[in-house]
């Protein structure tokens, strides 16, 4: 990790995840977190329609979803639904998610997109066809043609849905990588 740490020129940059996939990994860099998606997830229409209107939803008003019923504080940036897994209270999540708001680098965004959660080769294509060139969709899927796709290696999830568990999981009891690693995501994020 050290190694990765080191080749990251770019530092100030915002991750815009579709789950905890982002923060996970700006975690691992020991990096701020300069992006409001942090321990919380979209489903994939909602995600793709968050990004494709970016500045719109983070000006919007977060508000409370009470319609769901979740084991965790569900919100709405007018009409997309933001599930904050990894909190406890709707006032502490919305807190987190303005405060972080404030720290998006509008001049150096990167979208990460995991499959599942809803996601299909319909809304796959529309991610893709996002005028951003900083972006990736992370999977264990064959998309063919979908230029930002990058196909994850992972024994036993072939053609399965992904997400932040699956990437982060160790590949062994004694070894340090994760399946993450399989991706070079510092020339990702150093913009190449």
């Amino acid at each position: 990790m050290a190694e990765r740490k080191a080749a990251l020129a770019n530092r100030d940059f915002t991750v815009i995840a579709k789950d905890c996939t982002g923060a996970m990994l700006l975690h691992d860099l020991g990096l701020r977190f300069d992006t409001p998606t942090v321990n919380l997830f979209f489903t994939a229409g909602d995600y793709v329609k968050f990004c494709s209107r970016l500045e719109h939803y983070i000006a919007a008003d977060l508000v409370e979803d009470t319609t769901v019923t979740e084991p965790f504080p569900v919100g709405l940036l007018d009409d997309v639904r933001v599930y904050f897994r990894h909190y406890k209270t709707f006032e502490a999540a919305k807190q987190k998610w303005q405060q972080r708001s404030t720290r998006i680098h509008w001049d150096n965004l990167f979208f990460l997109m995991t499959d599942g959660c809803g996601s299909s080769e319909a809304l796959v294509r529309e991610f893709d066809a996002l005028p951003s060139k900083h972006k990736v969709l992370l999977t264990c899927r064959n998309y063919g043609d979908v230029k930002c796709a990058v196909k994850m290696d992972i024994p036993g999830r072939e053609g399965k849905d992904l997400g932040a568990p699956e990437l982060f999981r160790y590949k062994g009891l004694f070894v340090a990588d994760k399946a993450i690693d399989n991706w070079d995501y510092i020339s990702f994020l150093n913009g190449k």
